[in-house]
Protein backbone atom coordinates (compact mmCIF):
# COMPACT_ATOMS: atom_id res chain seq x y z
CA UNK A 1 0.00 0.00 0.00
CA UNK A 2 2.78 2.60 0.82
CA UNK A 3 4.05 1.79 -2.94
CA UNK A 4 0.81 2.31 -4.52
CA UNK A 5 0.64 5.62 -2.80
CA UNK A 6 3.63 6.78 -3.81
CA UNK A 7 2.23 5.72 -7.79
CA UNK A 8 -0.89 7.90 -7.08
CA UNK A 9 1.27 10.79 -5.95
CA UNK A 10 3.64 10.19 -9.22
CA UNK A 11 0.01 10.31 -10.67
CA UNK A 12 -0.75 13.55 -8.95
CA UNK A 13 -4.00 11.26 -7.38
CA UNK A 14 -3.42 12.88 -4.07
CA UNK A 15 -6.55 12.18 -2.63
CA UNK A 16 -6.06 8.67 -3.57
CA UNK A 17 -2.62 8.64 -2.38
CA UNK A 18 -3.73 9.51 0.92
CA UNK A 19 -6.29 6.96 1.10
CA UNK A 20 -3.78 4.49 0.48
CA UNK A 21 -1.63 5.35 3.13
CA UNK A 22 -3.61 5.82 6.01
CA UNK A 23 -4.96 2.26 5.01
CA UNK A 24 -1.48 1.22 5.08
CA UNK A 25 -1.32 2.83 8.66
CA UNK A 26 -3.98 1.49 9.74
CA UNK A 27 -3.15 -2.17 9.10
CA UNK A 28 0.71 -1.41 10.31
CA UNK A 29 -0.42 -0.24 13.43
CA UNK A 30 -3.12 -3.22 14.13
CA UNK A 31 -0.22 -5.94 13.46
CA UNK A 32 3.09 -3.93 14.97
CA UNK A 33 1.57 -1.83 17.08
CA UNK A 34 1.49 1.89 17.49
CA UNK A 35 5.23 2.72 18.27
CA UNK A 36 6.79 0.27 15.76
CA UNK A 37 9.19 1.94 13.69
CA UNK A 38 7.12 0.85 10.23
CA UNK A 39 4.30 3.19 12.02
CA UNK A 40 7.18 5.90 11.91
CA UNK A 41 7.79 5.45 8.38
CA UNK A 42 4.11 4.91 7.16
CA UNK A 43 3.53 8.39 9.21
CA UNK A 44 6.29 10.00 7.14
CA UNK A 45 4.67 9.22 3.90
CA UNK A 46 1.64 10.30 5.02
CA UNK A 47 3.04 13.51 6.04
CA UNK A 48 4.29 13.88 2.41
CA UNK A 49 0.43 13.25 1.34
CA UNK A 50 -0.88 16.02 3.46
CA UNK A 51 2.24 18.63 2.29
CA UNK A 52 0.92 17.40 -1.66
CA UNK A 53 -2.53 18.24 -0.61
CA UNK A 54 -1.57 21.64 1.34
CA UNK A 55 -3.08 20.04 4.79
CA UNK A 56 0.37 21.11 6.58
CA UNK A 57 -1.47 21.22 10.23
CA UNK A 58 -2.16 17.17 9.37
CA UNK A 59 1.59 17.12 8.19
CA UNK A 60 2.96 18.77 11.05
CA UNK A 61 1.22 16.14 13.40
CA UNK A 62 1.93 12.97 11.28
CA UNK A 63 6.04 13.98 11.13
CA UNK A 64 5.64 14.95 15.06
CA UNK A 65 4.63 11.45 15.68
CA UNK A 66 6.89 9.94 13.28
CA UNK A 67 9.50 11.61 14.83
CA UNK A 68 8.69 10.11 18.60
CA UNK A 69 8.57 6.74 17.53
CA UNK A 70 11.95 6.71 16.03
CA UNK A 71 13.52 8.74 18.95
CA UNK A 72 12.24 6.19 21.24
CA UNK A 73 13.88 3.44 19.02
Amino acid sequence: LLNLGGVNANLGLYLDQKAQLERALTITEFHLGPDHYHVAYALSNLGSAFACLGQFQEQKTALERALKINEAH
